[in-house]
């Protein structure tokens, strides 16, 4: 469903109903990239970065996705430098327009928020 809204551009009449949603499931897809087998981590991947293109979007219009973005993006990126993840792309966040625009970028080991305890957890 996200992706037929997405591609007829109707993600800002449906966002009120698919922000929690996605926000939620990201959440899902992040604990699988971290703990899933080979397959689950791609699929979990491909999603994330999916969902993160959707938040990308709507940021301009939602303040409260632009404060959730930045910490999702890190949640990614931490999983990526732990040595869990294959290069997980992520929109760049650059505050000013669309930036699936600018393209996307490897996720590196800046801006972690927190630390990861030994059963994966943050501490």
């Amino acid at each position: 469903m996200l992706e037929i809204l997405m591609a007829n551009d109707l993600l800002y009449a449906a966002a009120a109903s698919i922000l929690a949603p996605v926000l939620s499931v990201l959440s899902i897809y992040i604990v699988n990239i971290l703990r899933g087998d080979t397959g689950v981590r791609m699929i979990s991947q491909h999603r994330a970065r999916f969902c993160m293109l959707i938040l990308d979007k709507l940021q301009d219009r939602f303040p409260v996705v632009a404060a959730y973005y930045p910490i999702y993006e890190s949640s990614l990126r931490r999983h990526s430098a732990g040595g869990q993840t294959q290069d997980v792309g992520v929109p760049e966040c650059t505050g000013t327009g669309s930036s699936v625009q600018n393209g996307s970028r490897q996720l590196g080991n800046e801006g972690n928020l927190g630390s990861m305890d030994s059963t994966g957890g943050i501490i």
